[in-house]
């Protein structure tokens, strides 16, 4: 988290590839599962995979998404071009504990991430598991989000409600057009202000989502460009 904040002004790729090298195994992916959110989130068709299975709340039918070390450079460049000021994380005493492997698991039954934009905070609620190597590299960044909320700036609703406050008492004492005009404008305005066109209905911004869409695609196709890379057979013959 750190690093990130100390992220470069031009926030430029080279940085974000440099930073997964030295903080990620060459294997490491990043999970996110929102199998827990309710019916009422639009998690279906956003990430349309065949198969998910998140090993920390064991849903079935379960949602999410992942992405690989070859995609995270381009994701974190793309998060911070997309509105994101700065991303918080907060975390209980996990569980450690080592696999078979040799490789050490951190399980932190609450975690919380926050993700702050000028107009806007998004704060998940969820669990997060961390699967280090014995070098200490991230194998595996696991976050099964039970719930988010968008939460609106007191500054900028403030003015809003003022303005409003002062429009209605103008409309009580006169009800003249102006007056009447001059409230619809500010209930107008109130409304924009709690709009949030920011992110969308699991809290991710369209650009975020897009990357991470493609990357569902490229991943689905991985195993058919390595054979092709090894064998020079492409789909349409010899390449």
């Amino acid at each position: 988290m750190y690093e990130q904040q100390h992220r470069p002004q031009d926030n430029n790729i080279e940085f974000w590839r440099k930073f997964v090298t030295e903080f990620f195994a060459p294997i490491a992916k990043k999970k996110w599962c929102v199998s827990m959110y309710g019916s009422g989130r639009q998690t279906t068709g956003v990430f349309p995979q065949d198969v998910w299975h998140c090993e920390i709340c064991n849903r079935k039918p379960g949602r999410g998404f992942e992405a690989t070390v070859e995609v995270l450079p381009r994701l974190f460049k793309i998060k911070y071009e997309s509105g994101t000021l700065e991303e918080l994380l907060y975390v209980d005493m996990p569980r450690e504990y080592q696999n078979s492997s040799g490789q050490i698991i951190l399980d932190y039954a609450k975690a919380i991430q926050e993700s702050i934009f000028d107009q806007l905070r998004v704060v998940r609620d969820g669990q997060l598991r961390i699967v280090f190597s014995p070098d200490l590299k991230i194998c595996s960044w696991e976050f099964c989000a039970r719930r988010h909320e968008e939460l609106i700036p007191r500054r900028l609703l403030i003015p809003q409600i003022s303005q409003l406050g002062l429009a209605a008492q103008k409309y009580q004492v006169a009800t003249q057009n102006a007056s009447s005009n001059l409230f619809v404008a500010s209930a107008r305005q109130l409304g924009k202000a709690l709009e949030v066109p920011l992110v969308n209905d699991l809290g991710y911004t369209k650009r975020y989502v897009r990357c991470l869409q493609i990357s569902e695609v490229v991943n689905s196709m991985k195993d058919l460009i390595d054979y092709s890379r090894e064998t020079g057979i492409g789909p349409m013959g010899l390449i």
